[in-house]
């Protein structure tokens, strides 16, 4: 799951969508399910944003995926991302 600024235009999204699909087959896995959750209150702010705009990628694969993906997320290269959260399970070959 990660969390994009509630600002970033919808088309944005959707090709932020897409990158993450496509590293995440890059590095072996599969996309079973993406959820576009939507815009939700944050638990605390963050970047001084009291909502941000959710979404969560079911995955299937070793992990690796997720430690790709991670650093990218975490060091801005996609600035519309303001957090991430790890997925249930990972650290187990992301198996729930």
């Amino acid at each position: 799951m990660y969390i994009v600024n509630p600002d970033t235009p919808a088309d944005t999204i959707a090709k932020l969508n897409e990158a993450v699909g496509k590293l995440i087959e890059k590095e072996g896995g599969t996309v079973v399910r993406m959820d576009d959750v939507g815009i939700r209150r944050l638990a605390y702010p963050i970047q001084k944003k009291e909502d941000g705009y959710y979404v969560l990628f079911e995955i299937d694969g070793s992990g690796q995926e997720i430690a790709e993906l991670e650093p990218q997320l975490e060091a801005g290269a996609e600035p519309e991302v303001v957090g991430e959260t790890p997925a249930a399970g990972e650290g187990e070959g992301g198996e729930e």
